[in-house]
């Protein structure tokens, strides 16, 4: 692997990791406005908020045996193309158990990417340089966080929660391709 190829591949995982947690925490901006169309109640909300993550944590085991036996790229690929196909159809949902599923399945997109891109960083950046790509790729988690919360406060003001959910989701299928 050439160097050059090397960032590359860092950078591309780090912006996706960066819209993985865009699409995680969009919601939480969305949440009064999804309350009101949907007539949902706080407990139902809870619900939607932990739907992606009780999937996820169910599901990283079973993905993580499965990037060490297949391409690790297509794990990603695949996992990617899942997480930002439902969030974007979480801005058609009618329901709150079809918002609920899209969320659930945004958790195994998301499950996918995890032990696929930490271990394809660990593989381009061996010994003493490891620490700071892992660095770079986990700066995402923060970055990729807030931006969720602000973005989908701007969107949801902007045009509703709807088009939120499918803004937020177009991205993550440009990186789809380009993984």
């Amino acid at each position: 692997v050439t160097p050059g190829y090397r960032w590359y591949a860092l950078g591309l995982l780090s912006v996706i990791n960066f819209l993985n947690y865009i699409d995680r925490n969009v919601i939480y901006a969305l949440f009064e406005s999804i309350k009101r169309d949907l007539s949902l109640t706080d407990t139902q909300l809870g619900w939607l908020g932990s739907a992606y993550i009780l999937v996820f944590s169910v599901a990283a085991l079973p993905f993580g045996v499965i990037s060490d036996l297949r391409s690790r790229r297509a794990v990603i690929a695949w996992g990617v193309t899942v997480w930002s196909a439902f969030t974007f159809v979480s801005g058609l949902v009618r329901s709150y158990w079809q918002l609920f599923t899209c969320r659930a399945a945004v958790g195994v997109g998301e499950a996918a990417y995890g032990p696929a891109a930490a271990s394809l960083v660990a593989d381009y950046f061996p010994g003493p340089r490891r620490a700071m790509a892992m660095g770079i790729l986990a700066s995402g988690v923060s970055l990729g966080g807030v931006a969720g919360l602000l973005l989908g406060g701007y969107l949801e003001a902007t045009y509703g929660w709807r088009v939120a959910f499918m803004t937020v989701g177009v991205p993550g299928f440009v990186c789809a391709v380009l993984v």
